[in-house]
């Protein structure tokens, strides 16, 4: 089981500054790299192919003539040349456009180590990274010795590393062989999820037990704060200067820069909290049933009925990466999920196939056939079920379906599921 596993690294300031040293370096020789491309693939539409050993020879004559590139270690000169040697066979193919020039003060440029080098050793918490050469003499080399925020997980080999940097923070990647994981006891209870805009998802399983799954507030809580720094980022600190050829361009006060980094930070901070909660959702539901079936449901902003309605469904962009998180999870414990079209699973009662188109904000309905009072939601996740084939309509007959049995909603500060019965 190949896995990448990512940790913070604790650093001290004289530290940081050596990685960001590394990583300036890294990006001039890619440029130069890509500029030698260019000029060397001739025409773009009909492209001369380089080879990998042509782009290593020309990197040994860009270090030869500018000295201070020697600097760089070998390892990450090696991740520079197969990561735009992948980029060129992309676009020879036609599937992307040329590799672009990359701008240090924009985009840190990552830092690739091979195992087999043994550029980085850890033991426990404790890591031992070998930078470049401290001169381009190349008589020396840079040591950091820094500590992990906490320990790698079992594994039976290591392949590579990569040092990145997200909002003022370094982390390790660690690309691994780790052991399996133990599958989970089987708990013999399949559920059905009907995703929406209006809550998270619906949930109904194969003991008639029915959740409503509120939306959790972590956009709003950001949202809020985001926007009273981009209002305080945006407020007399950029001025537009008029050139003597009477074009304009702006400038950023400290302050405009010093706003940016925080709001950088907690739109960072925002996506490691949805990232978690989506992982918490989906081990849950991975402990607590075998198969799942979910539908496929998109926000389309052109089904919209009212300006709330749209704004809920332009912010609820994170459905195809909970599935993602949740098709992740449970194939780590060896359960199925399973994606479902949901198309008429809303229109189609699922006790008699009657079909009725309903408005969005109906959310209960009685069938005019059956005459079955039936919460949407529900009817729409025991529709998927059934498309499924992990439900059969016997199941519900005797049951209420007017309202969900359970809430569940996630307590953002505790930073857990809270279950309650209505």
């Amino acid at each position: 089981m190949y896995i990448s596993q990512k940790i913070e690294l604790i650093l001290t300031d004289a530290d940081r500054k050596e990685l960001d040293k590394e990583s300036y370096l890294a990006t001039i020789l890619y440029n130069e790299l890509i500029r030698f491309a260019y000029d060397a693939i001739g025409d773009i539409t009909a492209p001369k192919h380089i080879t990998h050993n042509q782009l290593f020879n020309k990197c040994l004559e860009i270090q030869n003539k500018q000295p201070n590139l020697g600097e760089l270690n070998y390892s990450s000169i090696g991740g520079l040349i197969y990561k735009l040697d992948q980029a060129l066979q992309l676009f020879y193919k036609k599937q992307i456009s040329f590799p672009k020039y990359k701008s240090f003060k924009l985009q840190w440029m990552d830092l690739f180590f091979n195992n087999k080098y043994k550029n980085i050793i850890i033991k426990g918490k404790s890591i031992r990274i070998t930078l470049g050469n401290k001169n381009a003499n190349r008589d020396s080399r840079k040591y950091i010795n820094a500590k992990l925020k906490y320990k790698l997980r079992r594994h039976k080999e290591i392949y590579n590393y990569r040092i990145i940097k997200i909002a003022d923070r370094y982390y390790l990647v660690i690309t691994m062989e780790a052991y399996p994981i133990e599958p989970l006891p089987k708990t013999n209870v399949n559920v059905a999820i009907d995703m929406n805009h209006s809550n998270f998802f619906v949930s109904v399983d194969s003991k008639g037990n029915t959740i409503e799954f509120e939306k959790p507030k972590i956009s709003n809580i950001y949202n809020t704060k985001l926007d009273t720094l981009k209002t305080k980022r945006d407020t007399n600190h950029v001025k537009e200067t008029t050139r003597a050829n009477g074009s304009f361009f702006l400038v950023y006060s400290n302050k405009y820069h010093k706003y940016n980094k925080i709001i950088q930070k907690l739109f960072f901070q925002k996506k490691q909290d949805t990232k978690r909660f989506y992982y918490m959702v989906a081990n849950y539901l991975t402990k607590s049933y075998d198969i799942i079936a979910i539908g496929d449901y998109t926000p389309n902003v052109s089904d919209t009925i009212n300006t709330k309605m749209r704004r809920s469904m332009i912010n609820d962009t994170g459905f195809n990466e909970f599935r993602e998180t949740l098709e992740y999870v449970a194939a780590k414990y060896g359960k199925k999920v399973v994606i479902i079209n949901e198309n008429n699973t809303t229109s189609k009662c699922f006790f008699c196939g009657n079909f009725k188109a309903k408005d969005p904000t109906v959310r209960d309905f009685t069938c005019p056939q059956c005459h079955r009072h039936i919460y949407r939601d529900i009817n729409s996740a025991i529709n998927i079920g059934m498309k499924a084939g992990i439900f059969n309509k016997s199941l519900f007959f005797n049951s209420d379906l007017s309202l969900p049995k359970y809430k569940m909603f996630y307590h953002f500060h505790k930073q857990k599921l809270i279950k309650y019965k209505q």
